[in-house]
């Protein structure tokens, strides 16, 4: 996306369809604006990836995807 610089990306199926999604953080060239977000894999030679930002204003490049357990259940999460 225009003007915008890219960190670390996470490659996983985000929304289950089975394609792999990116997961990433970037920043504005100002500086000013910091996302954390993923884009949508729309699935083979469709054009165009639907980008939905999980929270403004960081990371940076400092984030992990881990699985915590808890009674049981699997919480798939990103810690930064």
């Amino acid at each position: 996306v225009k003007d915008y610089s890219y960190h670390r990306v996470i490659w996983k199926d985000m929304d289950g369809d089975g394609d792999l999604d990116a997961v990433t953080a970037r920043f504005h060239n100002t500086v000013e604006e910091q996302n954390f977000l993923w884009l949508e894999n729309p699935g083979q030679a469709v054009p165009g990836w639907t980008q939905h930002v999980i929270y403004n204003q960081g990371p940076d490049v400092h984030f992990r995807n881990i699985l915590l357990n808890s009674s049981g259940l699997p919480f798939d999460c990103f810690i930064a």
